[in-house]
């Protein structure tokens, strides 16, 4: 059974670092999710990716959004120089 209605504020400071399967997601002007009813929450991914793998067809529908409700994390390999110099392996080849 779905929770009540919560915004996407109150998800984050309820499950801080968790996935959240959000059913019947209210959305801004902008298409961003900014409420819904909790339907699963996990701070294993891929267990949220097996428990949407097993929702019925008809679940599955645009009334769902799945978010992650901390920080993104992001590989090392991005805090790299190189990496943020888009340019830099053009000037490597030159």
């Amino acid at each position: 059974m779905p929770e009540q209605y919560q915004t996407l504020a109150e998800m984050k400071e309820r499950y801080p670092n968790e996935w959240v399967l959000i059913g019947r997601p209210k959305l801004d002007r902008y298409q961003d999710v900014t409420g819904g009813h909790v339907l699963f929450h996990t701070a294993d991914r891929l267990e949220m990716d097996r428990h949407m793998l097993a929702l019925p067809d008809e679940a599955c529908t645009p009334m769902m959004a799945c978010r992650y409700m901390g920080e993104p994390v992001y590989p090392e390999v991005w805090d790299r120089p190189e990496f943020l110099d888009e340019d830099a392996e053009l000037r490597q080849a030159q």
